[in-house]
């Protein structure tokens, strides 16, 4: 200033009033004419309020120097604004400056009772304008970057209007301004583009027989071709699909075991082509087989071109992970923290922890792409290994960790977790939206989408809000302004047109924000597809199935599968009306920037904090931000054929629908005894199509069914277990012969032949002894007859060399240094699989494991699923200890254990079946009795888990007399019962009676009959009754009495049943723990 120099003067003037802007907003907002002043929350210093004319829109930095002199003006010392006069329309920038201070707020404003909402896609740009009466007139303008302004007049409804010039990917800008009578609205600027999408030429569907296959087993395909054609340009082409006849395609299948193998096939005339190929006999567990469909013809790279069909099939696998990997990290964390300790724990498969395994750490914060960090780490004793994540100081709001662990077999586990660093308290005060930004969006329902139908698209929002509707894309969208009724309501009925396929798009906009949804589209209407199937079907008949109700000429595909193959593994056939559907980008309307609607108290009070204007460390942007939403027959066979076609795919074939819709396909049913599952895929003429699903039985009066165990190798022995089934159709006496024969050298029967009583409508489970003496295959032949009626089945068996992948196993436990003696007839050159497990708890949790991911679904496993678990709830219970925690995965495996228990339910009579569809059978329903008395005994209320319960025993005697009495099926079953319904219901004085009688004058009772009494009587209180059952049970075990060979008296059972016997008479803390160590070596060292 001494030096005269008076611009320099001038421009730092202007500097500090720039820099004196500590809450400003450049965007504009809404405020409607005559809107009142509302009292303020609180004015803790005296405020000047100025309003500065300004051109429409947003406002930069620089336009601040611009501004001409203030128009209105006014000083504001207290909350009491009411005397203020309403702000006067016009486009304002609003400046609140402090009279004490040097800060001032700053807001753009446009006052008026016009309002208008724009969307724009591919070039066009629907707009709408209104104000509080309704749909308003109004002058348009168009200011593109490119300096190029289009003008119009809209008139009182909504225009769709075009943008010329413009290039593909949107490198064109634009903003709206609207003048009506009722004032000026503006829209803010929006990226403007044509759209250009790569156009789908070829469409297909891929289907196979099933989704699990062993290997060496045959995988049965088709595929079904059809070309595409596109007419118009942009979003507004519409594409048109025919049948593909006559192209030489191929199928290829990529796996690790198959490499790439390919299979030509050629289209026919309705564009079908099947194919087939081998599942290679060294495919692994669990591997994956990818499809794709390549075309004659090339991309755009002149490679040819192929339509990937994804992983249709994979190998079944039993085997679980070598190790886990669980990552222990908060979710969130507070800016107070000077760090964050993250920590990934690993153990092995069977519980215990991982030591010493390399685990590779990336570390990646948000604040800088550059900021990544890599560590290599090591778990320690326990099987962790913990990083620490700086928090203080930093500017990062979210990090990202990612921990990779190498097993010993070389595979890599991936696990990762987000850490949330939450802004400090002040801060994320400052940056929490104000309650005038908080803005409804509509919500969008539709109907079905038919061409040439109305489609109902119900719209939910504010009352009275007006809703711009753009339905279909680019220039064949179809634009309404609809308003919501008082409840906030709204449904347009509107007419599907050939152009909207194969999506019905809409798009709904107000001033809140933009929603946009789609529902796909049908060329016409179609009925559902319907299947007839026979209500039940005998092994090896002919069986025809129908489709009804397909269109006229449709592919109709069946594919007829063994429906417990889907317990394994879902199937993974895909809708055909979505797979023969073109795909469109997922290019939305995009809304043009509308300004919020505000009220001038809020308005005001967004350039405050805390009754003042803040300091500069204050400042942000107060503009708004884009918000954006998202026959069989019953006679007898005296001479029954031999079952001996067994496969898990009964029928795979592709046929054409006749003048009425319906496709029929005949062929001879496998001899497997099962409920198969009917897939139906109906693909018609034009490309619409549909999927149904449904099931039927094959089975015959009289079966004998084995459990064939899954692989046998030379040297094993074992119990296989046949299950006798007589329908109530099988007439006669109750004798049943069934006899068993190995016709080959590599396994012996040692019972061939077998007498059992069969009630009618009864199943029965017995056993006959198998020894596998040399590698090779056997045939299995099954003979079961009575009177008329007979089964007979052959199967082959395989049996496997020892030296190849028997499993040997040894187990021994101690502390310090374990000896553990080599399995008797183990090879030097096997391979050696350890696993150490630190202590019975980890040992518990393997079997646990084990038990929780078993395959299959009789009542028997159901329980094992769950016993585990309710036993340490029940023990915990007992000892007066605090419930262990029940994780969400069990309380999922409980309700569907109880759901699968209330299937195996025929009636209401409290009994179980062994197996879906079975009738009742006394020695299944007894276990499930005594395992609901553990789960009651845990704390469960019995009435609500949805079982039928049974009744109190009746008084009939179970002895006849008490000299001499032989145990034979029919007692043996009998007690079972009555113990089971004792120790479900203690209180039965009956059972209780009747059970104490039979072991004062009965000396030979099974083991597990036995201890299952003994846990009966002393559930009833009856000590005397049980210590009895527990001096019998010390003698040598008895052999199994139970000519059915009823699963409870496995050794392996009786051993588990003796403890929890001797646990529940008081047995030492040493004898228990003895015992449970000797049980679970028993059952770590069981197949």
């Amino acid at each position: 200033v001494a030096g005269g120099d008076a611009q320099l003067l001038e421009e730092a003037e202007r500097l500090l009033a720039l820099a004196s802007v500590s809450r400003f907003g450049l965007a504009p907002v809404h405020v409607p004419v005559d809107a009142p002043w509302e009292r303020l929350r609180e004015v803790r210093e005296p405020l000047r309020l100025s309003l500065f004319p300004c051109e429409p829109g947003p406002l930069a930095w620089r336009d601040l120097d611009a501004l001409g002199p203030a128009t209105w003006s006014t000083t504001l010392s207290t909350p009491d604004v009411s005397r203020l006069a309403p702000l006067p329309a016009g486009d304002w920038l609003l400046e609140a400056r402090s009279t004490i201070t040097p800060w001032r707020g700053v807001r753009r404003v446009l006052v008026s009772d016009l309002q208008a909402l724009a969307l724009t896609q591919d070039g066009w740009i629907a707009l709408a304008a209104f104000d509080r009466d309704g749909p308003a007139t109004a002058q348009w303008e168009l200011r593109r970057s490119a300096a190029r302004v289009l003008r119009g007049e809209l008139e009182a409804r909504p225009a769709l209007v075009h943008v010329e010039g413009l290039s593909a990917g949107g490198t064109d800008y634009g903003e709206l301004r609207l003048r009506g009578a009722r004032g000026t609205a503006w829209l803010g600027t929006r990226q403007l583009g044509t759209v250009q999408h790569d156009r789908e030429r070829w469409l297909s569907h891929v289907m196979l027989d099933r989704p699990i296959f062993r290997p060496g087993e045959t995988v049965f395909g088709r595929i079904v071709l059809r070309s595409c054609a596109w007419e118009g340009e942009g979003l507004a082409s519409v594409p048109s699909s025919t049948t593909a006849a006559d192209v030489n395609a191929v199928v290829v299948v990529t796996s690790d075991s198959l490499g790439e193998r390919r299979l030509p096939a050629r289209t026919d005339t309705f564009g079908h082509a099947p194919f087939s190929f081998v599942i290679p006999a060294e495919a692994a567990p669990d591997e994956r087989f990818e499809f794709a469909l390549e075309l004659p013809e090339h991309d755009e790279r002149g490679e040819p071109l192929r339509l990937p069909a994804g992983p249709l099939c994979s190998v079944a696998n039993f085997r679980r992970q070598a190790v886990h990997v669980v990552i222990d990290a908060p979710a969130t964390v507070t800016p107070e923290l000077a760090s964050v300790d993250v920590s990934v724990g690993v153990s092995w498969a069977s519980g215990g922890p991982a030591a010493n395994l390399d685990v590779k750490a990336t570390v990646e914060r948000d604040d800088a792409a550059e900021r990544v960090q890599q560590l290599a780490l090591q778990t320690d004793a326990t099987g962790r290994a913990t990083l620490r994540v700086p928090v203080a100081n930093t500017s990062t709001h979210r990090v990202d960790v990612r921990f990779s662990v190498t097993g010993p077999d070389g595979k890599q586990l991936l696990e990762s977790r987000r850490l949330t660093i939450e802004p400090p308290r002040g801060e994320a005060e400052a940056l929490a939206p104000a309650a005038w930004l908080s803005r409804a969006v509509p919500e969008l329902e539709f109907g079905s989408a038919v061409v040439g139908a109305p489609c109902p698209v119900r719209l939910r929002g504010r009352p009275g809000e007006q809703v711009l509707v753009v339905i279909g894309r680019s220039a064949r969208a179809r634009v309404q302004l609809v308003e919501l009724d008082p409840q906030g309501l709204a449904t347009i009925d509107e007419r599907v047109l050939r152009s909207d396929w194969p999506r019905f798009d809409v798009a709904a906009a107000t001033v809140a924000g933009t929603v946009t949804d789609s529902v796909p589209v049908r060329l016409k209407e179609v009925q559902a597809l319907e299947l007839e199937l026979p209500a039940s079907a005998e092994p090896g008949q002919d069986t025809t199935l129908r489709a009804l109700r397909a269109a006229p000429g449709a592919l109709v595909t069946f594919a007829v599968v063994d429906e417990r193959i889907f317990e394994l593994a879902e199937d993974r056939t895909v809708d055909p009306e979505s797979a023969l559907r073109p795909s469109l980008p997922n290019w939305t309307w995009s809304r043009f920037h509308t300004p919020v609607t505000t009220t001038p108290a809020a308005l005001l009070e967004s350039l405050l904090s805390c009754g003042r204007l803040p300091q500069l460390d204050w400042t942000r942007d107060l503009s708004e931000t884009s918000i954006s939403a998202a026959g069989s027959g019953g006679s007898p066979r005296p001479e029954a054929a031999v079952r001996s076609r067994f496969c898990p795919t009964a029928n795979f074939a592709t046929v054409i629908a006749d003048e009425q819709g319906n496709a029929t396909t005949t062929f001879r049913l496998p001899d497997d005894l099962t409920r198969w599952r009917v897939t139906a895929v109906a693909i018609a003429p034009d490309g619409s199509g549909g999927i149904v699903r449904s099931t039927f039985a094959s089975g015959q009066p009289l079966t004998a069914e084995p459990l064939v165990p899954r692989g046998l190798r030379a040297g094993d022995e074992f119990e296989l277990p046949i299950s006798v089934d007589r329908s109530v159709r099988a007439r006669g006496s109750d004798a049943v012969r069934l006899r068993s024969a190995m016709l080959g050298d590599a396994l012996v029967v040692d019972r061939e032949q077998v007498e059992l009583d069969v009630e009618a409508g009864r199943a029965v489970t017995t056993s006959v002894p198998v020894r596998a003496v040399a590698a090779g295959e056997t045939t299995l032949r099954l003979d079961v007859e009575l009177g008329a009626f007979a089964d007979r089945s052959e199967r082959t068996l395989v049996v496997g060399a020892d030296r190849v992948a028997r499993r040997l196993t040894a187990v021994a436990s101690g502390v310090g240094e374990v000896a553990v003696q080599v399995p008797e007839g183990a090879s030097p050159d096997a391979t050696v699989e350890l696993d150490v497990l630190q202590g019975g708890a980890d040992a518990w949790r393997l079997l646990e494991a084990d038990l929780a991911s078993y395959p299959y679904g009789c009542a028997e496993q159901t329980l094992a699923r769950l016993l585990p678990r309710l036993a340490l709830l029940k023990a915990a219970k007992a000892h007066g200890e605090p419930a262990p925690v029940i994780d969400p995965e069990f309380a999922k495996r409980l309700r569907a254990g109880l759901a699968h228990l209330r299937t195996l339910q025929p009636d209401s009579s409290g009994e179980f079946a062994f197996w879906p569809g079975e009738p009742p059978n006394v020695g299944i329903s007894a276990l499930v009795h005594h395992g609901l008395a553990v789960l009651r005994d845990a704390g469960f209320d019995l009435d609500e888990t949805g079982l039928a319960l049974p009744r109190r025993s009746r008084p009939s005697p179970l002895l006849q007399s008490t000299e001499g009495h032989e145990v034979d099926a029919e007692f043996v079953l009998a007690a079972e019962r009555l113990a089971g319904l004792l120790r479900l219901d203690p209180r039965d004085d009956s059972a209780r009676s009747q059970l104490q009688s039979a072991v004062a004058n009965v000396s030979a009772l099974p083991a597990g009959l036995c201890a299952r009494m003994g846990l009966a009587l002393s559930a009833a209180g009856d000590r005397a009754g049980a210590l009895e059952c527990q001096r019998r049970l010390q003698d040598v075990l008895l052999p199994n009495l139970a000519p059915d060979g009823f699963p409870g008296e496995d050794p392996l059972a009786v051993q588990a049943l003796r403890l929890e016997l001797e646990l529940a008479l008081g047995a030492t803390a040493l004898d228990a723990q003895r015992a449970t160590a000797d049980l679970l070596l028993a059952c770590l060292a069981g197949e």
